[in-house]
């Protein structure tokens, strides 16, 4: 006699308040989103230096954000909660007035942990900076970033 398949019984399970919040599934999942610039020209230290502490004062911090990446790409997300689609198009416009840039890619709200996996703080692309970062933006700095 074949043995039941385990996976599919545990996918079916109804789980706790509790699980689902340690596990950020359901009512607890938590949204962020994805950006990418592209510059005309690269940009210099002072000018990377001026671009993210101007980007972590007025927006970043003013809406209560967590941001890891830098300034060529990273994912947003929120302190507490979720990003909000107002939350992200402030973003957007904030970077689409920034002189300098060429291309600017803003994706859409996803969930942030859905890209989780071996993405740590010795990645290289983290090289350019963290911002107001949580731990959890360790494991979900995307895969299309391009260094």
């Amino acid at each position: 006699m074949e043995a039941p398949c385990l996976n599919y019984c545990y996918r079916r399970r109804t789980r706790s308040r509790r699980l689902r919040k340690k596990l950020h599934i359901g009512e607890f999942q938590e949204l962020g989103f994805d950006y990418e610039l592209t510059w005309r020209a690269p940009p210099s230290v002072e000018v990377q230096d001026q671009f993210i502490d101007r980007l972590i004062e007025d927006v970043v911090e003013a809406l209560a954000l967590c941001l890891g990446g830098g300034v060529t790409c990273g994912f947003v997300a929120a302190r507490r909660g979720n990003v909000t689609a107002a939350d992200r198009a402030a973003f957007e416009s904030w970077i689409r007035r920034w002189p300098g840039l060429d291309r600017v890619q803003v994706g859409p709200l996803r969930e942030e942990l859905a890209e989780a996996g071996t993405r740590t703080s010795e990645d290289p692309r983290f090289a350019e900076g963290l911002a107001t970062v949580r731990p959890s933006l360790h494991r979900v700095y995307s895969d299309h970033c391009k260094h």
